[in-house]
């Protein structure tokens, strides 16, 4: 098998001050090379290709991605004929002109490759699922944890899915259900634990090929943008839709569970003038100010 490997990751915050251009994007990305290592150890020929991420900022000026685009075709163009084309993308990406970066990167692979070749697409789970997306990937594997500690688990699933795919062993139909929410799902505690073990469950049981539980990421503002579940399987998709369904449903339910874990600002201070936290550094914390998720880090809320 001859498969291409290639990552164009960017995390957008349609709020963020910073404009992302192409000095802005690096050659790292999570996810890129644990599709390489896996694709080498189950035996196939690896083509290397484009590797770029820029950290999480505003939306990339309209040129700069265009030009990342062609370049990533450019290769898979030069690589000659390919069985599979792997790709590390965000979920959360926006350009200038472009609500749905990964739609429009995957669509224009598939036009390229054609469609006898397998397109699997490796994604964060603060992502925007999108129509385009689905249609022209064989399979959309999106992380399970937050914090995001799975991308070589869910790489080492989706190369080996995609070589049955691509051996025509198994034929992936996927389910998609949207759910109209935003909140965070802390993975490693209950409630959100135990939807994510069930999922897994699922998988090893051999009902399901994979469950993507998507969180979604508001802040790239987007109509697509809000959770969802994925429900990938063998042909069935009676049974897909009825796990997407199950699953989306035990999400909606636990919906708010995770916002109890954080303090409102009068809350905070009250406890940080408690005797307890007299005795060393105090570090206070602003979760909504997170340049992780491309926030500018100057909110003065908690100051004033």
């Amino acid at each position: 098998m001859r498969v291409f490997v290639g990552s164009i990751t960017h995390e957008t915050n349609r709020f963020s001050p910073f404009p992302t251009t192409l000095a802005d994007y690096q050659p790292a990305a999570l996810g890129y090379g644990d599709l390489i290592r896996e694709a080498q150890q189950a035996g196939c020929e690896v083509v290397p290709g484009l590797c770029a991420r820029a950290a999480p900022s505003a939306p990339t000026v309209q040129a700069d991605y265009e030009h990342l685009r062609a370049e990533l075709l450019a290769q898979i163009r030069a690589a000659g004929p390919l069985d599979m084309v792997l790709l590390s993308l965000h979920g959360a990406q926006v350009a200038e002109a472009c609500d749905d970066c990964e739609g429009d990167i995957v669509a224009a692979v598939r036009a390229e490759v054609g469609g006898g070749v397998t397109i699997g697409v490796l994604l964060d789970l603060h992502a925007s699922i999108t129509a385009s997306l689905l249609r022209h990937a064989n399979l959309v594997a999106v992380i399970k944890e937050y914090p995001h500690t799975d991308f070589p688990e869910t790489a080492r699933q989706l190369v080996a899915i995609c070589l049955r795919c691509a051996r025509g062993e198994v034929n992936p139909v996927t389910a998609f259900v949207p759910l109209p929410v935003y909140t965070l799902w802390h993975t490693p505690v209950q409630p959100s634990k135990a939807i994510v073990d069930r999922a897994r469950a699922l998988e090893a049981a051999g009902e399901v090929l994979y469950i993507s539980l998507v969180h979604g990421f508001p802040w790239s503002d987007v109509s697509s943008a809000g959770a969802a579940v994925l429900v990938t399987t063998d042909g069935a998709a009676a049974t897909a839709t009825r796990l997407a369904r199950e699953l989306a449903l035990q999400l909606w339910h636990i919906r708010a569970a995770d916002l109890e874990h954080y303090r409102d600002i009068a809350a905070t201070l009250d406890a940080a003038a408690m005797p307890a936290s007299a005795g060393g550094p105090l570090v206070i914390a602003d979760a909504a100010d997170n340049p992780g998720a491309g926030t500018g880090s100057d909110a003065t809320w908690i100051l004033h």
